[in-house]
């Protein structure tokens, strides 16, 4: 069960790194693909992975896609704030980054939010 799994990962990866390496697509419409085209070639599998008695494997599958989703906005957020990347002026970094911790407070809902945004960015 786990090796079917791991293939639903691999495949996702194999279809994400040839979505980003395709020169027909421009990067909004790479990231929109990435993230909204979810669709896998066998059903079955999906409608195995959710019966009852496969719910262990069902949030494994979970908590990769959420390990992953956290990779990319850590990766995201170290190069979009990389001073040797862009030199952003004070005032724009500030204003940036109060709107990564608006992204984050939504993509975590109701159970995640910054205390005081202003002491973070000082």
């Amino acid at each position: 069960m786990i090796a079917i799994v791991e293939r639903l990962v691999d495949e996702k990866i194999t279809k994400i790194k040839a979505l980003a390496e395709t020169e027909e697509m421009n990067a909004e419409a790479k990231l929109y693909a990435i993230l909204w085209r979810q669709s896998y070639d066998d059903e079955s599998i999906i409608e195995f992975l959710h019966h009852e008695y496969n719910a262990s494997i069902h949030q494994k599958v979970l908590v990769q896609i959420v390990q992953e989703s956290a990779e990319f906005i850590l990766v995201g957020v170290n190069i979009m704030f990389d001073t040797g990347i862009f030199l952003w002026q004070e005032n724009s970094l500030d204003q940036k980054k109060l709107a990564f911790n608006r992204i984050v407070e939504r993509m975590l809902g109701n159970s995640f939010t910054f205390s005081n945004p202003n002491s973070i960015i000082q």
